[in-house]
């Protein structure tokens, strides 16, 4: 969801966390009922239509996404990586039907 011209509000459904980061790439908090302390977003662009979040707990990095948007604005792509394990999963959002 936007956060003004230059930040999201990014809900991670499976934790039931909220974080309020701007695109600046520096660490923002997570809250919510099953957030563990030191659990951070961070943020960054990555050309006009994607951006790369970060998920980290006590500043160690354990996920890394990019999420792109095609130009037609009709497709999603988001792709994972675990940082420990280092495998990566493609996601691909259609809105075209």
């Amino acid at each position: 969801v936007p956060n003004g011209t230059d930040g999201l509000t990014v809900k991670i459904i499976s934790s039931n966390a909220s974080c309020e980061a701007k695109f600046d790439g520096a660490d923002y908090p997570a809250t919510g009922p099953n957030v563990p302390a030191g659990y951070t977003l961070a943020i960054k662009k990555e050309g006009p239509r994607a951006f790369e979040m970060v998920q980290k707990l006590r500043g160690k990095a354990l996920y890394t996404s990019l999420f792109s948007v095609s130009e037609d604005g009709k497709i999603l792509t988001e792709t994972d990586s675990e940082n420990s394990a280092g495998e990566r999963v493609k996601i691909i959002y259609d809105r075209s039907e």
